[in-house]
């Protein structure tokens, strides 16, 4: 299916720049533990800096649901659920008035997907999900650094998973500690427009907060402009 491969090269290719980018920004591991010393509330990106996916991508999933589908129906092969689940994503994104989707949104929009059968999916892409996140060393290196100086530790990510699910996905990988998930599927609002870091600065007044992440532009430029410093992982 010549869209679908043309959507995921674009895909990839922002996933280039944005690493490029990143290499740009990034701090070294003591720089960082400066910075955690003198923070009193330490924030951490989850997808990248805390943990990653050991497929690589999310389209690795996607194909993963995609071959469960294959074998299910025969009328939905593989490349058909994953163009339609990319499809339904930038669909729901479009459509929301919210600044975040959730995995429900999603799938109301794969109407290949018999109804029926759609919460099965979703628990399945869950599922999915969950295994495929691995811990990032760095990451916990310095999660365990904030820990054992006591900072308040919260979590803040974009993302349409669950709460439930992140706190499965952080547990799985030995994250604890933290007191609160700022999450965008549950907040309504997200880093990308700055106004998660809003609320994470209102319920932390005269705190200075410390976000770490590995998005130049929402975790370094957009806590920034919110009062937040930020670095990059």
């Amino acid at each position: 299916m010549d869209e679908l491969k043309k959507t995921i090269f674009k895909q990839h290719l922002k996933e280039i720049a944005k690493r490029l980018l990143r290499i740009c920004f990034r701090k070294t591991e003591k720089s960082i533990e400066a910075k955690i010393d003198g923070a009193d509330v330490v924030s951490f990106d989850l997808y990248d800096t805390l943990i990653c996916r050991e497929s690589g991508r999310p389209q690795a999933v996607f194909y993963k649901l995609g071959e469960n589908a294959e074998q299910k129906q025969n009328s939905v092969d593989k490349d058909t659920f994953v163009f339609g689940r990319i499809s339904a994503e930038r669909k729901a994104r479009s459509e929301n008035g919210k600044e975040e989707i959730t995995l429900f949104q999603i799938y109301n929009n794969m109407e290949f997907i018999p109804q029926k059968e759609k919460l099965e999916a979703i628990k399945l892409e869950e599922q999915m999900e969950e295994a495929d996140a691995i811990t990032l060393e760095t990451g916990k290196r310095l999660y365990e650094y904030a820990l054992r100086n006591h900072k308040k530790i919260i979590i803040t990510s974009d993302m349409y998973l669950s709460g439930n699910v992140i706190k499965r996905i952080l547990e799985k990988n030995n994250y604890s500690g933290y007191e609160e998930i700022y999450l965008s599927s549950e907040r309504k609002d997200s880093k990308a427009t700055g106004k998660l870091f809003e609320r994470i600065k209102i319920d932390n007044p005269k705190c200075r907060v410390l976000h770490i992440g590995d998005n130049v532009r929402t975790d370094l430029f957009n806590a920034r402009r919110n009062g937040i410093s930020a670095v990059i992982i």
